[in-house]
């Protein structure tokens, strides 16, 4: 039975991004990064798979947050719901990084060490705090269709074109047509019976341009058009 999912990616981003925008430590975050918050938080962020991160300043070091959307499903899990769209389950995961400085005062040390802790203190919270995993629609049930039929477009195109320079060799434009009988020794295998146009640009002059018909019973008649 295939699972129902809810949406959840969007709303725990701007959630989160309030979350840090409202704690002490945004005031050591550049005007660059707390203007990205707030376009989480009003929803115009452009859309992305990377979740959030931040970079802080005091003391005369930086320090950088992740917040990253780790995939929980594997690819050959079953990810779709009953519409047939497409989903991925993340899990939220916190890092961070800091620079190794060299040798140092004592009293800055002591600083840039409470620096590091408020930051990895609030790294610890978020993830506890997003415990549960959070869900996104990664691929509508409408274009996995649409992603599936021009697949089969393309290896179908790319059959009647290897079975043309196989058997269409040697025929000339507006010439006599040629006749192959199925079974043969190469296959046809996803091409549709009817009639079928193949351009085969090698590069002038050796432009080809044939008529290939399969019939239902798989015999096939190849015609050079120019």
């Amino acid at each position: 039975m295939a699972r129902t999912y809810q949406d959840t990616f969007s709303a725990a981003r701007q959630t989160l991004a309030q979350r840090i925008i409202s704690h002490p430590l945004a005031h050591f975050l550049s005007p660059h990064d707390r203007e990205r918050l707030q376009l989480v938080i009003d929803g115009t962020a452009k859309d992305t798979y990377t979740f959030l991160s931040l970079e802080f300043r005091k003391a005369g070091t930086n320090a950088s947050l992740y917040v990253e959307a780790e995939p929980l499903l594997g690819w050959r899990e079953e990810r779709k719901d009953a519409e047939g769209n497409e989903w991925m389950e993340y899990g939220i995961r916190s890092k961070m990084n800091f620079p190794c400085h060299g040798s140092t005062e004592p009293g800055t040390v002591l600083a840039r060490l409470a620096f590091y802790q408020e930051i990895a203190l609030l790294a610890a919270e978020i993830q506890a705090e997003m415990a549960s995993p959070i869900h996104k629609m990664i691929r509508g049930a409408q274009e996995i269709a649409q992603m599936a039929e021009k697949a089969a477009a393309e290896r179908e195109a790319g059959t009647l074109q290897s079975y043309v320079r196989a058997k269409g060799h040697g025929l000339r434009a507006g010439g006599k047509s040629r006749y192959y009988d199925a079974p043969n020794e190469l296959s046809m295998a996803g091409v549709k019976p009817g009639d079928h146009e193949v351009k085969l640009n090698e590069g002038a002059p050796n432009f080809r341009h044939f008529h290939v018909e399969l019939a239902e019973n798989g015999n096939v008649k190849i015609r050079r058009i120019a």
